[in-house]
């Protein structure tokens, strides 16, 4: 968000804003400074000196107000520019403490002597810090916390604290100013009332700081409180009251830009080395894409500009959890794979070995994957993120679908499990609605919504174990001359399908087949899903509901996340589709698209089936409708291996063109 203007930047806009960036990181001062911290010798070299000229070159923090020592911009710059740091090679520890944790947590709650006192020395890289939560009994559970804050009334009147506790497991705090502390100022009345938050000196008289040794080159340290006084105005935010603002905070840290990043340096350090892998090189290299698109939703809406300059929290918080536990796990596997194929080779990033090493705590900070999957299976879905046209027509299609379903007997265990002619109850539904003229361009007589409305409609399908005549039909209008596309969709609206059409290997309509598979693809899983959920709920074992026990509620979240990766790279792909994007790309990311819809689509339901026990083979549920059509749609177009192999070929020959 451009605050001057209160809009969105433009795409241009945010493009001049990564070049400035790009010039100032390849200019001789930053350069110098990377370099010097390069060759320090030792494992953690200090940062603080690059951090310096970041700081002077405005390389921090442009989303803080200039007042701040920010350049007034908005969360799009802010994550470009961190994208932009962390692919220059900038260690990024303490700007994410600092910067991404600290100063946010000023910017949403602090006082405006806090911020006058703190944010402008953050921002010319001359202050860190050091986020203060984790305690050796409490791990992930915050609320468990022991160190407490109590008045301090020795001098008199009480107009401070005085903490004591140890905190373990901070990072860089041998080099960091100041601590943003947790701890518990009074009695709880429930678990997470009592607890507020503090900044500390850490140099203060009190503070005790020691190295925890670690598998990482970034060394551990635990920090020991001792009855140390900090005044009244350390607080942030409200007494007692320190509870929302770190959920808050703690969703805005789970965005996974950070773990996406990390993912992605080390995928390139490989490919580099010229490894001939296709399958998997495909198979991580959508991965990544979609990490990225994952970091890309969560922070677009993560921060919004609030009255005063301040800003405010906006965050979806299973969707943060989601985004957390899959880039996490993404970047931890890549780590893995990265290390197999480049350690032994010579010349090598030297990141690749570091990153071996640092990937195992990757899924540990920031909340266990474990505790991530937790917070989505307590939400029991995802928002989809439809924009508005998009929420109104899932919801038009949902309804109409549904009421398709009720009206007549679903197929039974021995019965084909959905009907491809215009008997299916789908497609009278779908006619109901206009669906054939969606991609129609407004020219031809048609709606001109784009590829983007026919992936909802080939989602909702799936969702509702259908397939009836829509996907061959549109397929069919994109092989049609324009004059006659027109006319075509009105008679199928009419009722008249088109009969599934003979494409080529390749091309732009081979490449809309396949995203519009790959969306009723991933219908199928989240209809499975959604299915397997609810009985979870219903059906109880041992005492108590299916959904109490983490050994079905956690696998059915593993599946929401896949679910909302594969939608995101439909999405992507049916983007590029719309846009007229190069002919290469839009046919590699519909493979990478439907292979993973495909994958994804074979675990869910067979995960599904396995949650509903011996009713997911009988008709007591609609799941062997989902499980059989996944069984026959997942290879209707090509079978996935085929599908990596052909992206995996494209994305070598961008990196031989490059």
């Amino acid at each position: 968000m451009d605050h001057s203007t209160g809009h969105p930047p433009t795409a241009d806009g945010l493009d001049v804003f990564r070049r400035d960036v790009r010039e100032r990181l390849a200019g001789p001062a930053v350069r110098a400074a990377l370099d010097a911290w390069r060759a320090a010798p030792g494992p953690d070299a200090d940062e603080r000196p690059l951090y310096r000229e970041l700081g002077r070159q405005g390389l921090l923090a442009p989303d803080w107000p200039v007042e701040y020592g920010g350049r007034g911009l908005g969360r799009a710059e802010a994550a470009a520019l961190y994208e932009e740091l962390v692919r220059a090679g900038v260690p990024d520890t303490l700007h994410v403490n600092t910067v991404q944790i600290v100063g946010l947590f000023l910017l949403m709650a602090g006082t405006p002597e806090q911020k006058a006192a703190h944010l402008p020395a953050i921002a010319a890289g001359e202050r860190f810090a050091s986020v203060l939560y984790t305690e050796p009994e409490t791990g992930s559970d915050l609320a468990a916390l022991r160190t407490t804050a109590v008045r301090d009334t020795a001098s008199g009147p009480a107009d401070g604290w005085r903490l004591d506790g140890t905190k373990v497991f901070s990072l860089k705090s041998d080099r960091t100013h100041l601590g943003l502390c947790a701890a518990r100022t009074g009695p709880a009345d429930g678990r997470y009332h009592g607890i507020s938050l503090f900044l500390v000196d850490l140099a203060a008289e009190g503070v005790h700081r020691s190295v925890i040794p670690g598998l990482a080159d970034e060394r551990f340290h635990q920090v020991e409180l001792r009855g140390v006084r900090v005044g009244a105005d350390a607080l942030v935010g409200t007494e007692h009251q320190g509870w929302p603002l770190l959920t808050q905070a703690l969703a805005v840290e789970r965005t996974g830009l950070d773990y996406a990043l990390k993912a992605e340096r080390w995928y390139r350090a490989v490919l580099v080395q010229g490894l001939d892998r296709s399958e998997e090189i495909a198979r991580y290299g959508a991965a990544v894409d979609a990490a990225a698109l994952f970091a890309a939703r969560l922070t677009a809406g993560v921060l919004a500009p609030a009255d005063g300059g301040g800003h405010t929290a906006e965050v979806d918080e299973p969707l943060s959890a989601a985004a957390k536990y899959y880039t996490s796990e993404l970047a931890q596997e890549i780590a893995g794979w990265a290390a197999a194929h480049g350690l032994s080779t010579p010349g090598t990033d030297p990141g690749l070995e570091a990153g071996y090493r640092e990937a195992p705590g990757l899924t540990l900070s920031a909340g266990t994957s474990e505790v991530m999957l937790q917070v989505v299976a307590g939400a029991g879905a995802l928002d989809p993120g439809d924009d508005l046209l998009q929420q109104q027509l899932r919801q038009a299609v949902r309804k109409l679908l549904d009421r398709a379903v009720t009206e007549r007997p679903r197929p039974g265990v021995h019965d084909a499990p959905a009907e491809d002619g215009p008997d299916c109850p789908s497609w009278p539904a779908l006619t109901e609605l206009g669906a054939p003229l969606f991609e129609v361009p407004a020219e031809a007589g048609g709606l001109d919504l784009g590829l983007a409305a026919a992936t909802v409609v080939a989602e909702e399908l799936g969702r509702a174990a259908l397939r009836g005549p829509y996907l061959d039909t549109a397929a069919a209008l994109d092989l049609l001359d324009p004059d006659a596309v027109g006319p075509a969709a009105e008679a199928a609206c009419a009722g008249t399908p088109l009969p599934a059409p003979t494409l080529p290997p390749t091309g732009p309509a081979t490449a809309r087949q396949r995203i519009r598979q790959a969306a009723h693809l991933l219908g199928l899983a989240a209809g499975a899903t959604g299915e397997a959920i609810g009985l979870s709920h219903r059906r109880e074992q041992f005492g108590r509901p299916l959904a109490q026990w983490q050994g079905v509620a956690l696998p059915l979240a593993r599946q929401l996340v896949r679910i909302e990766a594969g939608r995101l790279l439909v999405r992507r792909a049916a983007a590029l589709a719309d846009s007229g994007a190069p002919e290469t790309l839009l046919a590699r990311s519909a493979a990478e698209a439907l292979a993973t819809a495909a994958e994804t689509a074979l675990e869910a339901v067979r995960t599904a089936v396995h949650t509903a026990g011996v009713r997911g083979l009988t008709a007591a549920t609609p799941l062997h409708l989902h499980y059989r059509l996944t069984r026959t749609e997942a290879v209707r177009l090509a079978t996935p291996a085929t599908l990596w192999h052909t992206a995996g070929s494209a994305r070598l020959a961008e990196l031989a063109g490059r």
